[in-house]
């Protein structure tokens, strides 16, 4: 079962009024916010109630069958003045939704109320009595009649709709444990803090630390070979993944984890405590949501960016969302680092603190909401250089035409792996690749940029123009003390042709540009000194290609005539041309919305693969 929502009340920084509500959950949940603005209190709020569901215990036996249906309605609770808002001594109490219930049971206890009404927890703890309840809530109505009734509490009868002694073989008193047992050993919490050596948790607000993960995996080479083979190979995968390495071997001794490493020519061993902090989180956490994947968990991570590289956070994020389909995911954090890696399976909460310091937290379903939340934890535009990769454009016909293509042959993503910029042409002379105090700085905007470019060419020996000509020079000598060189972090795409538009077939042209939108019906003529008259033009549909070096707004311009065949002057010729040129914009979005496969050229392809290399290597992609 999964939590749907949640609503939290007098619990710590959570005020006893309003409390904090948080909601439409998905796959990966991101809970964002500064330090100290109470983050984790969700996470050790549940792990709280956990250890008093799990330690309660009967004060007395039944023989009738009916077991302890009463257990969780009023049971001694660890709860202290200090775990309460503003230490004022308030109840706490929380309201949780579930969903994901379809069919479960609880030792061969099987719940049937949920198929007929929404499950909804709620937990009730009494400071100044010690007491806790553990109710189900079937909507509105609760499953068993008091809380806090210590003994033989009446059952809602869901038939009857009314309040039941519990009889023997009745199936519905002893839902209430089932349903929170269940949910109580769905909950996982990882500890940011997690070590392989460790032979027991140290935290008492975390379950899962590394303790003996070493020894179950040895276990499960010794016993189960089927679930090694794939256990091996599904780790081996996501470290190579993740740490960018060509290989990595997994082959343990008797007691401890060993890897095999390429490094040059030679494969190296190293042992789990050799591959630092970092590698042994990867590898602990992963092994465990491997090793449970068919359970239905709540896993609750804080800060898995404790000693991981940024990107090395981003590729665990993926896996886990890809990979363990029975699993949510709640991740507490104050780094920015995933929040543009958010898609339809994310969500994302902000936390603060209000003006009486209590804690508040709010969706981030909107991009300005994820500003305030930059805002929140300081980071500035200047901190992140921006987007992760910059696409420079002359205009935006570029844009949409690289976009096009972009997608078509990748899964990259405009606004989370690249983004536009438009220098506008003939300004270009206006930007350099590093700092220089007369020119715009091109990788201010991101340490990654892609500079496009028309070639301009009218034939294939003319010389490219100064501007262009300058920054290719810029790249290919610019090196630096460490061996890095500016082609590391810029790349360039000159056009073969004469301008971008030289790429598309000549039968997308032809079916755009005399497609009713765009076909040029008349022009008019002077017939006096102030007199004009409007003159029908008609088109001719030739085998003649747009050329390389050719612009394809007089190519298509010269494709008109008049009616009555007769050609057109020169600056008649120029006026269709130019008004083409104003609507390249318009024209391109027409192209790719016709634009298939089978238009992409051999040369095209290739430009566009080593386009999406460097935007791939900008966002740490694994294969590149």
């Amino acid at each position: 079962m999964n939590i749907k929502s949640i609503n939290v009340r007098g619990w710590r920084s959570f005020s006893s009024d309003e409390g904090v509500s948080i909601g439409d959950f998905k796959k990966i949940n991101l809970i964002i916010g500064p330090n100290n603005a109470g983050k984790s209190n969700i996470f050790k709020y549940l792990f709280q109630i956990r250890n008093v569901i799990t330690s309660a215990s009967a004060s007395r036996k039944r023989k009738d069958g009916l077991g302890e249906y009463d257990l969780l309605n009023s049971i001694p609770s660890a709860f202290n003045v200090s775990d309460t808002w503003s230490y004022e001594g308030q109840d706490i109490i929380c309201n949780i939704q579930l969903e994901g219930i379809d069919s479960f049971n609880f030792e061969k206890e099987i719940p049937t109320l949920h198929q007929s009404k929404e499950i909804n927890l709620k937990a009730h703890h009494m400071i100044g009595e010690g007491k806790s309840c553990f109710a189900v809530k079937y909507e509105n109505d609760l499953c068993l009649l008091e809380e806090f009734k210590e003994n033989n509490p009446k059952v809602l009868n869901p038939i009857s709709m009314s309040y039941e002694n519990p009889v023997e073989g009745v199936g519905y008193p002893l839902e209430t444990v089932i349903y929170w047992r269940n949910f109580i050993e769905s909950l996982v919490f990882v500890d940011p803090v997690r070590h392989h050596s460790r032979n027991s948790s140290e935290f008492i607000e975390s379950d899962f630390d590394g303790s003996n993960i070493v020894q179950e995996i040895i276990r499960v080479r010794n016993e189960h070979d089927t679930e090694w083979r794939e256990f091996k190979n599904c780790l081996e995968e996501w470290l190579k993944t993740i740490l960018l390495e060509p290989s990595i071997v997994l082959d343990p001794t008797n007691d401890k984890l060993r890897f095999y490493i390429r490094r040059g020519t030679k494969e190296i061993s190293a042992s789990l405590e050799n591959l630092g902090t970092g590698v042994s989180q990867l590898v602990m956490l992963l092994s465990y949501l491997h090793l449970n994947r068919e359970r239905q968990l709540n896993v609750f991570i804080e800060e898995p960016e404790s000693n991981l590289h940024p990107e090395a956070v981003v590729q665990l994020v993926k896996i886990m969302e890809d990979t363990f389909l029975n699993h949510r995911f709640f991740i507490s954090t104050h780094s920015s680092i995933l929040i543009d890696q958010v898609n339809s399976n994310w969500s994302i909460h902000r936390i603060y603190r209000r003006d009486v310091h209590a804690s508040n937290i709010v969706p981030c379903t909107e991009v300005l909401e994820q500003y305030s939340l930059l805002d929140e934890l300081g980071i500035r535009p200047s901190q992140l250089l921006q987007s992760n990769s910059v696409i420079w454009v002359e205009g935006p016909s570029d844009r949409t035409y690289l976009n096009k293509w972009i997608k078509d042959n990748s899964d990259l993503i405009e606004g989370k792996h690249y983004s536009f910029l438009m220098y506008g042409g003939a300004n270009l002379a206006n930007y350099d690749l590093i700092d220089n105090e007369d020119y715009i700085n091109v990788l201010r905007t991101s340490r990654y940029s892609v500079i496009v470019c028309d070639s301009d060419k009218k034939h294939k020996d003319a010389d490219l123009k100064g501007r262009v000509s300058k920054l290719i020079q810029r790249i290919a000598e610019t090196t630096f003390d460490d061996g890095r060189s500016l082609k590391d972090y810029a790349y360039i795409w000159v056009t073969k042709g004469r301008e971008i538009e030289n790429y598309i077939p000549k039968s997308l042209l032809d079916d755009v540009l005399f497609s009713e939108e765009y076909l040029r019906k008349y022009v008019y003529v002077k017939t006096g000194t102030r007199e004009r008259t409007r003159k029908n033009l008609k088109y001719t549909l030739d085998e003649t290609s747009l050329g390389l070096y050719e612009s394809f707004d007089e190519h298509y311009a010269k494709k008109y005539i008049f009616d009555d065949g007769c050609q057109l002057l020169p600056e008649q010729l120029t006026g269709i041309a130019d008004d083409l040129s104003k609507k390249k914009a318009s024209i391109a979005k027409s192209i790719v919305e016709r634009w298939q496969l089978v238009h992409y050229s051999d040369e095209l392809k290739k430009d566009i693969a080593d386009l999406i290399e460097h935007i791939k290597k900008a966002n740490y992609f694994g294969d590149i």
